[in-house]
Order: C-alpha cells, then structure tokens, then sequence
C-alpha cells in the first residue's frame, strides 16, 4: 500500500543549525520552480530526499546528477541550504497534504527562513520599473526586501498560499518574494529577479546572466508572436 505522501530521505545527517529553505511552484512565469532548479544547479547541491506520492506524475528523466524525480529536497552543507524541488503541481487529491508535509519536514529540523518564491501577474503593476512585492508571516523576523509590500486584497493561489498558511500554523518563520511575471508562458527574467533578492536575503552570489538571457529571449519570442497575430488581425485563416 503506497502511503498518500512519503518523504525518503536518503542521506541523513546534511541538515544542520542555521540551515535555511527554499520553495517553489510551478505557478505564474513558472517562477517558483525556475528558480528553486536554478539554486540547485548553480550551487551543485546534493539530493538527500525524494517525496513520493498516491497520485504520482508518472515521468523521470535523466539530469547531472543522475535519475530526476518528479519531487525532490536538495541541501547544501557550505551554504546552510534546503530546496524544495516540486516540478510539477502535486495532484489535487493530495496536494495540500503534499504542502503540508514539507512545511512539517521544515519545522522539524528548524530550517528558517522559508523563502517562498512565486509569480504575480504582471498586469498587476502599478509602477513600469516595479519588479517585485513581498509578504511575510508573522514568525519572520529577517531582513526586509527593497520593493513594497503585497497589496492589500490581491490573492496568493494554489500551493504558495497553502504553505503561507502552514508555515505560520507550524510556526516557521517565512518570506514570500512575488516577482512580476508573464502569466503566460515561463518567464525566467522573473526568477532572476527572485534570485537577486535572495542572494541579498542570504548573502549568496548565485549568477542569474543566463536567467536573464533567456528571460530576454522568451520576450523577443512573444513580441514576435504578438506582431504576427496583430498582422493578421481580420484576414481569413489558411491552411
């Protein structure tokens, strides 16, 4: 009998005093699981865990490191740092039992802070040079980000909102870095500017160019698309 969420860890004794998390969602720009991907690579961090589930995406494939899972948990002993890898949405049916087991996993072994890092629709900018806005829960007690706050009303959805929730039920200290993104397509300019203000939260110096590059180049790609639709406008279809 496969147990709803199990979390198998496969090498103990990484996790340490002053280890701090991160987590993310496939959501708006996919900017959650950009950059957790992002973290991973850039600091070679080492897979200690793999979460397993009753409704499991049914797909491996092969990365540096060997055989990707679906949900993983990686750490780094130099950097004091624990990333939550969920590629993709965990199941409906046992989603926010997912979201809460990797919050109870961080209370568990004090990792603090959680930076949760997701997307908002850019269509919410009040300002054009605005990148990004933020929240907190109740226990966080760190440094602050240079950009304003959520505002007051708008929704955080889907697994970001559950974890919000249950870091302040488990009593873990958390950050949500919301980066403008295309809510579209995949949107790694956003990512790299949630990279940014972690480097700053943790005094890391993770390169984000190549995020940046590609970030231009998905904008390119749908400016293109957008001209070529905007073409069109009124002429009949063809095949």
């Amino acid at each position: 009998m496969v147990d709803r969420i199990g979390l198998h860890i496969i090498k103990r004794g990484v996790i340490g005093k002053g280890f701090r998390g991160v987590s993310g969602f496939k959501g708006f720009g996919a900017v959650g699981i950009i950059s957790a991907l992002h973290l991973v690579n850039s600091l070679k961090m080492e897979r200690i865990g793999i979460i397993t589930t009753k409704y499991h995406p049914e797909y491996v494939y092969r990365d540096d490191y060997g055989i990707a899972y679906p949900f993983e948990i990686f750490a780094s002993k130099e950097n004091k740092l624990v990333v939550f890898v969920t590629r993709e949405i965990p199941d409906e049916r046992i989603r926010d039992e997912y979201v809460y087991e990797i919050t109870k996993f961080a209370a568990k072994y004090g990792i603090s802070p959680l930076v949760l890092i997701g997307g908002l629709d850019k269509k919410f900018k009040n300002k054009e040079d605005e990148k990004m806005r933020w929240l907190k829960n109740s226990y966080y007690r760190g440094e602050s980000i240079d950009a304003e706050e959520l505002e007051k009303g708008l929704l955080i959805i889907g697994p970001l909102a559950l974890q919000l929730m249950y870091s302040e039920l488990l009593k873990v200290p958390a950050i949500v870095l919301l980066p403008y993104a295309n809510a579209e397509t995949p949107d790694p300019a956003a990512a790299a500017t949630a990279i940014e203000a972690l480097n700053r939260l943790f005094s890391l110096s993770i390169d984000n160019s190549k995020l940046i590059e590609e970030g231009k180049m998905i904008e390119e790609e749908i400016k293109k698309l957008e001209e070529i639709a905007a073409s069109r406008a009124g002429k009949e279809p063809y095949m």
